[in-house]
């Protein structure tokens, strides 16, 4: 879910780039045309000056106003002479297009006088630009005679003047394109990836399964089978021999469990359960063990509404997973407080130790599966870095949460928030 969710995002992302990069093309290209307009109207001003200054090209052009039916004889002549001169000057004003010209007559008839070749009179574009031709050649003529350019591929050369911002914009388009293609494959890839991981598991735990079973088996038949006056070397072998395989089968019920809670083939018997009385089961074994190293553990039981609603087997492995670190992870004489409060619809269960500590850049981190922090020696506890990664899990399963508050040698403090029985209900309905 989370997968796709990041491509949709980036996706979108991708999309409102594009689309807004298209927007700043759209107006790159009517600054650019405003920008032409300006330079166009000073080099058409330049020439009307100048056209009345060159007394054989005005007194050609006054013809054609008396003469509208045949072209001057030396039409081709003409026209060398007005594009040699429109050249000059589109040159100077840095006007580098491929334009066709006429002179046209603004009468009801709106007569084309003379046209360069190609001109399209028929097509009136926003490429085509007008002059009403004054001085001299109106007085002479009496006449509206306009001067029209009509520029050829004017959207073509605005997009050419744009090149230095489209092409950037197309490449770096691209690279996102390219980028979020890659993320997809490799989010797939690493999907895949996962799933192999998780069969592996899977199938490395059945398989560890099945010489525990046998080992617990084989135990418990070699202890029965012991001689009695039972050796005392014998027996204590036989202890030791059965721990090891409870702890190897803990193991594997907690691979077996985080990566059956990672692929979301689980189901929680979520049922209404009272949370002290689970504390107080759970924790009268660990009063012990920490008499024994000199320290102690306290409870301080003061939530006024403790019934919650959740699946007790998970929650008492939860519960042994933080007290187990919690006496592990202690260097001094354990000391060990458990708490509960109610703060509105929501229930706080703190376990609160005076143990080594964790680092501030570690305390994120510590919840991931397989981490474990590496400062100091504690390397000595042995683990799979698996422990509070399924506490976590577990919590947000039952719909709450899990923080932890600590400094290096300075204890820790777990708090997990867990929806009352009564606030579930009333969520449900």
């Amino acid at each position: 879910m989370k997968n796709w969710l990041t491509i949709i995002l980036v996706t979108l992302s991708l999309a409102g780039l594009g689309f807004i990069q298209y927007r700043l093309l759209q107006v790159g290209v009517i600054l650019e045309k405003e920008r032409f307009d300006q330079r166009m109207e000073s080099a058409l001003s330049e020439f009307d000056r100048q056209l009345n200054q060159a007394d054989y090209s005005r007194h050609q052009i006054v013809q054609l106003h008396y003469v509208k039916e045949n072209a001057p004889t030396d039409s081709l002549v003409l026209e060398d002479s007005i594009r040699q001169l429109l050249g000059q000057i589109f040159e100077r004003a840095d006007i580098q297009v491929d334009y066709t010209f006429a002179f046209i007559d603004r009468t009801p008839d709106n007569d084309t006088l003379f046209a360069s070749a190609n001109f399209q009179s028929e097509h009136f574009r926003y490429e085509r630009f007008a002059l009403l031709l004054k001085g001299d050649i109106r007085k002479e003529c009496h006449c509206n005679l306009y001067f029209h350019v009509n520029i050829n591929q004017l959207f073509n050369y605005l997009l050419r003047q744009l090149a230095y911002l489209i092409i950037p914009s197309i490449l770096f388009v691209g690279l996102l394109a390219t980028g979020m293609i890659l993320l997809i494959v490799n989010l797939n890839r690493q999907k895949r990836l996962d799933q192999v991981k998780n069969d592996f598991i899977n199938n490395l735990t059945h398989e560890l399964k099945t010489p525990v079973f046998s080992i617990s088996i084989l135990t418990k038949l070699l202890r029965q089978s012991t001689a009695a006056p039972p050796n005392s070397k014998t027996t204590e072998y036989l202890t030791l021999l059965e721990k090891e395989n409870n702890k190897v089968k803990k193991h594997v019920e907690n691979v077996l469990e985080l990566a059956s809670m990672e692929s979301g083939h689980y189901q929680l018997d979520r049922q209404p359960l009272d949370l002290h009385h689970l504390i107080r089961q759970i924790t009268g074994p660990y009063a012990v063990k920490l008499l024994a190293k000199g320290g102690h553990l306290q409870l301080d039981l003061s939530a006024v509404n403790y019934e919650i609603c959740a699946d007790a087997t998970h929650l008492e492995n939860v519960l042994q997973n933080l007290l187990e670190n919690a006496l592990k992870y202690n260097k001094n004489k354990p000391k060990i407080t458990v708490k509960t409060k109610t703060e509105g619809s929501t229930l706080l269960l703190s376990i609160i130790d005076n143990g080594v500590g964790i680092a501030p850049e570690h305390q994120q981190k510590i919840f991931d599966k397989f981490y474990r922090v590496s400062p100091g020696d504690l390397h000595e506890v042995k683990g799979f870095g698996l422990g509070l990664s399924y506490v976590r899990h577990i919590i947000r399963a039952h719909d709450g949460q899990i923080e932890v508050i600590s400094r290096l040698e300075q204890g820790a403090e777990f708090t997990i928030k867990l929806p009352l029985a009564k606030q579930e209900k009333s969520n449900r309905s």
